[in-house]
C-alpha cells in the first residue's frame, strides 16, 4: 500500500496500530478543544509517528501545543490560526 493511502478513508476514532510510521502528518482539529494534543498522543502511542516524522497542526491562535515526545520546530500565526510544525523527539 502506498504511504499516501495508509489512512485514507479512516477516521481518527477508528485508527488502530500502524504498520509503519508516517513521514508527514497534517492535522486540523477543532479549535480550542485540545484535540490536537489528544490526537498527537494517540498517534504516537499507536506507532503512526516515528523518529523522523513531521507533524503540521493548525490551532486557534492562542491555543498551545505541549505533548511529551514532540518538539516544536516552528510556529506561525496566520489570521485567527496558528500553524505548528512539530517533530518527534
Amino acid at each position: 500500500m502506498p504511504p499516501s493511502s495508509a489512512s485514507r478513508g479512516r477516521t481518527f476514532a477508528t485508527l488502530g496500530p500502524a504498520a509503519a510510521p508516517l513521514d508527514v502528518i497534517f492535522m486540523d482539529p477543532p479549535y480550542a478543544t485540545g484535540a490536537g494534543a489528544v490526537a498527537l498522543d494517540k498517534l504516537g502511542r499507536l506507532g503512526w509517528v516515528g523518529a523522523g516524522s513531521w507533524i503540521s497542526i493548525e490551532t486557534e491562535r492562542s491555543e498551545q501545543i505541549d505533548v511529551k515526545g514532540f518538539v516544536i520546530d516552528a510556529e506561525r500565526v496566520v489570521g485567527k490560526a496558528k500553524l505548528w510544525l512539530l517533530r518527534a523527539e
